[in-house]
């Protein structure tokens, strides 16, 4: 996988540091690498704006930088006064083992230069992950310290993947909404973990204009902390459910049987029709909102074919 520079990027605008150089990379190449050899092996679509690399003197990718539009753009005005596009989030740090001692923080310095330089970007935000440390990586690179909070995850007991529980209760996320059924399975252990949040200005103005409180970097991990006999939120279980219907999913049956095991209700059930998602996913399918309300109070999934067939309507795709 040989990295090449964009388009727009001149001979003069690579540079090598020590025996690395660095430069831009596809996303395409970018997406590939961090699928491949991320912890996480997870790529988000708004993942990959901007995209850094580092090779070795053979020219092999060692090293990947990706910065992304935020997930939750509505979040921006909370965390700095800023223009569209002028804070993005650092998605994904990888780098081989082999590159040695600082080479995340010479990465990140040739990233921020070029951001700096060639875009709009002047606020950078990441995420460091609890489970890992406290994000040593981004104190070495001069990012400011501003919190942390809890975040839920799960882990899938019989393939070991650990999945954010964003995506499993984001109703615009069908794909995700429908992992659900593991947890009807009791396939997943629920877990929480402190993620920390840093932010770098790329130049001084702009640390002006961040809004959130810096305080001192931390210093003590807690690491992943398991729930015993955790129970998720009925509402979830109950949109995962009418996704299912809307989607034919053959995971209706069970996400059915869980939602009503937990006690789903006629309010709960009116709480989803009513949601502003169901009622444009149920619109694209062609499905009445009055008829997924029946169904899913009546516990019923029937498919026929792999597909959905409720009321003695034909809504194969």
């Amino acid at each position: 996988m040989t990295p090449r520079p964009s388009d727009h990027m001149t001979a003069e605008t690579r540079e090598s540091i020590s025996r690395y150089t660095f430069c831009e990379v596809p996303q395409s190449e970018a997406r590939a690498l961090c699928l491949e050899r991320h912890y996480s092996r997870i790529w988000h679509h708004a993942f990959g704006a901007y995209n850094y690399g580092m090779t070795d003197s053979d020219g092999k990718l060692i090293g990947v930088a990706v910065y992304g539009h935020m997930k939750n753009p509505a979040s921006t005005a909370s965390i700095a006064d800023v223009r569209r596009g002028e804070l993005v989030e650092l998605n994904r740090l990888w780098i081989d083992d082999s590159a040695g001692r600082n080479a995340e923080t010479q990465l990140m310095a040739y990233a921020h230069r070029e951001l700096r330089r060639n875009t709009p970007v002047r606020i950078i935000q990441s995420f460091a992950d609890g489970r890992l440390g406290v994000g040593t990586i981004y104190q070495a690179a001069s990012f400011g310290y501003y919190g942390h909070h809890e975040t839920l995850f799960y882990e899938n007991i019989r393939t070991g993947r650990v999945h954010n529980s964003t995506p499993l209760n984001n109703t615009v996320n069908r794909e995700g909404m429908l992992l659900n059924v593991h947890l009807a399975r009791g396939d997943m252990r629920a877990f929480k973990v402190d993620t920390y949040r840093y932010l770098k200005p790329l130049n001084k103005s702009y640390a002006r204009r961040i809004r959130l409180e810096r305080v001192p970097y931390p210093k003590v991990r807690r690491g992943a902390r398991y729930i015993d006999n955790y129970t998720p939120p009925v509402s979830q279980i109950a949109r995962a459910y009418c996704i299912a219907l809307i989607e034919g999913s053959a995971t209706a049956a069970e996400l059915a049987d869980y939602a009503h095991r937990l006690g789903m209700t006629g309010a709960d059930v009116d709480a989803v029709i009513g949601n502003e998602w169901i009622v444009k996913h149920a619109a694209g399918a062609g499905l009445p909102l009055a008829g997924l309300a029946e169904t899913m109070l009546a516990g019923e999934s029937v498919t026929v074919g792999g597909t959905l067939d409720m009321f003695g309507m034909d809504v194969t795709p």
